[in-house]
């Protein structure tokens, strides 16, 4: 039969370590989190460089990171979900609504409207993004083995 010993101490004030140590490590921590945010973003815009996306350098330089109380968020903007997930082949019947003639072709001053008939005969056909390009996905995968050696030498300064 096994002996259990249950042993209680009790202090008059009372000392909450997860306080101290966050207190005391909380600027480690916060570099260490710059860390990985500005790893991430590297790694999002050499995924973004190497796989061709997109030709303008918006989405390169909309590549961004916040620190949370929970870690580090990473923020990439407008064609980045639709180029993540994919878009299926659809008609834009949004241009139905446009107010002024839509530039199909600027060098050679080529502008067209979007009427019912044209949106009838099946013109204006968006020809989508193939399903799943992953690149935010791997970048961050990437990232967190990088930096993986750098948090548990955190991890072992505090524990």
């Amino acid at each position: 039969m096994a002996l259990k010993i249950r042993v209680q101490v009790k202090t008059k004030r009372k000392i909450d370590i997860a306080a101290r140590l966050k207190k005391r490590y909380k600027r480690e921590f916060q570099n260490t989190m710059r860390k990985v945010g500005q790893t991430g973003v590297n790694n999002i815009r050499s995924e973004i460089k190497k796989r061709y996306l997109i030709h303008s350098g918006d989405m390169y330089d909309s590549v961004n990171y916040k620190m949370t109380p929970h870690g580090v968020r990473f923020i990439v903007d407008d064609p980045a979900p639709f180029l993540e997930t994919g878009i299926r082949r659809h008609q834009m019947k949004h241009l139905m609504k446009a107010k002024n003639p839509i530039p199909v072709d600027i060098a050679n001053a080529a502008f067209r409207w979007a009427t019912p008939k044209s949106m009838k005969d099946k013109k204006w056909i968006h020809p989508g993004f193939r399903l799943g390009k992953g690149f935010m996905s791997s970048s961050v995968e990437r990232t967190r083995e990088t930096v993986a050696e750098d948090l548990r030498k955190m991890m072992t300064k505090i524990f």
